[in-house]
């Protein structure tokens, strides 16, 4: 693992940050809605937060972060604290330029240095670890917007963001050729989905995806990365991608594919030959793609995490099913799943929560996917099965009225409740409370595609032909609620 500064840099005042539009800050913010946050009107005291001290000329002394600042996990990768110490140092010069005085002795313990209204919040994102109260602990991404007066009502011109990023070097970079990748070893792993390695052990996943409207993958795809703080990248495979897995110098994998239910589809192939078969133009369906998938690693879904802890002695399955409800029910997990919920009605993806004619919801618990650190995950967003008509959104109306949107939430997770047999673990307060967080993130999700369209509504016209076009008239729908 590395850190890396994620935000573009810029010359100007800033060295390593965005100066961001303000027709960007609502999905710049509320994107991130329900994730954790600290928020600074003084940036003396944020380095008495976190225990570091500022220099006469704004940068960081190079004795760095203490041990007792929240950051301690993350400053165990080698090069965290080098940049932090440069964000910092940059935060600290866009507020000199912005007119924010920094105070003679930053080290006396009274000193102040106030942001003059603004607000520096700092979101703590991707968690990887979680503590004992199932708050985050420890985390992949850091990020930081510094507010001016008045912005948090969308009144100010611009605002800053500056990006840490803990980045997996063993992922194969999706967005290069498959050439480049000088893959060795390859593994079936459902039944139509592969990881591959090269000979240092770096990974992706390979995917085919059946669907009449391939660029309705792709359009479906770029809302996700856009929508979503932990999404995956995905890019459809190029007929010299194809061409270079088959020519790939691959051993046949070593265990066949069996699914994990016999009512599931079978392997797609039995052996890598087989699987060359399939990329053969002259063999492949003209409706088949396939997709090269950014490699991550996930939970078993929730099905899956129940079956096994329903193993043992009674006294084991209760202690491990609990852990598992504790884990699940909380407001950050509702928030985002009701996001999730707002981004699949959208591009009619069926696979998490089928919603029939009369809007009621049937939760697909194999599809409900999670990260190490326990909160949900958007890795498979596309349904090739979920037609898309224009002109018609039959759907939407689950989520249409305050109303509706109430009723399935109830619905939802009196379904989930059902499922998973945590009826004895949720009182009457908490089933109210993550029906409320459920409904909060419908509501947010319904912003972040409106906010969405600001920067991207033209991309999602003109790049995408009718597909994109029905997904910017369905986006317009939500901005009119």
């Amino acid at each position: 693992m590395e850190w890396n500064v994620e935000s573009a840099q810029k010359p100007g005042v800033s060295s390593c940050g965005w100066r961001r539009n303000a027709k960007n800050k609502n999905a710049a913010i509320t994107r991130w809605e329900g994730e954790k946050y600290q928020e600074f009107s003084d940036l003396c005291h944020l380095a008495r937060e976190w225990d570091f001290h500022w220099q006469d000329d704004g940068t960081v002394a190079p004795a760095g972060l203490g041990a007792a600042t929240r950051l301690a996990a993350c400053a165990e990768g080698s090069n965290f604290a080098a940049l932090l110490h440069e964000v910092l140092a940059d935060i600290a010069r866009v507020a000199i330029r912005k007119g924010c005085r920094m105070p003679r002795d930053p080290d006396d313990p009274h000193a102040a240095w106030p942001l003059k209204g603004g607000v520096l919040r700092v979101y703590y994102l991707r968690p990887t670890a979680l503590d004992i109260l199932a708050a985050p602990s420890a985390f992949m991404r850091l990020c930081f917007l510094l507010v001016d007066p008045g912005q948090r009502e969308g009144e100010g011109k611009h605002f800053y963001q500056w990006g840490l990023w803990n980045k997996d070097k063993a992922l194969l970079p999706v967005d290069q050729p498959i050439a480049s990748w000088h893959i060795t070893d390859m593994k079936q792993v459902d039944h139509k989905v592969f990881i591959v390695k090269d000979r240092a052990g770096r990974q992706a996943a390979l995917k085919f995806e059946v669907t009449q409207r391939p660029e309705r993958y792709e359009s479906t795809n770029f809302l996700a990365e856009n929508l979503f703080e932990d999404g995956m990248m995905s890019v459809v495979a190029t007929a010299e991608d194809m061409a270079a897995l088959c020519s790939a110098q691959v051993k046949s994998p070593p265990e066949k594919y069996v699914p994990s239910e016999p009512t599931e589809p079978a392997a797609l192939n039995v052996a890598y030959p087989e699987f060359i078969r399939l990329l053969d133009p002259n063999t492949t369906p003209r409706t088949a793609i396939l997709c090269k998938n950014e490699f991550k690693t996930v939970r078993k879904n929730l099905r899956d995490q129940l079956r096994a802890a329903n193993q043992g002695t009674d006294a084991d399955k209760q202690q491990k099913t609990t852990e598992i409800f504790r884990r699940l029910f909380t407001e950050s997990n509702f928030i985002f799943l009701g996001k999730i919920t707002v981004f699949d009605i959208l591009v009619k993806n069926n696979d998490r929560i089928y919603i029939a004619t009369n809007y009621a919801p049937t939760v697909n618990m194999k599809n409900w996917d999670f990260s190490m650190g326990y909160q949900p995950i958007t890795i498979d967003n596309f349904d090739p099965s979920g037609h898309l008509d224009s002109g018609s959104w039959r759907s939407h109306g689950a989520i249409r009225t305050a109303a509706r949107t109430k009723a399935f939430a109830k619905a939802v997770l009196a379904d989930l409740v059902t499922q998973t047999g945590a009826a004895a673990y949720l009182d009457a307060r908490t089933t109210a409370i993550m029906e409320g967080a459920f409904i909060k993130g419908i509501a947010v999700g319904k912003r972040n595609i409106v906010e969405l369209l600001n920067p991207h509504g033209r991309t999602l016209r003109e790049k995408w032909g009718a597909t994109g076009a029905e997904y910017f008239r369905r986006a317009e729908m939500l901005r009119d609620e």
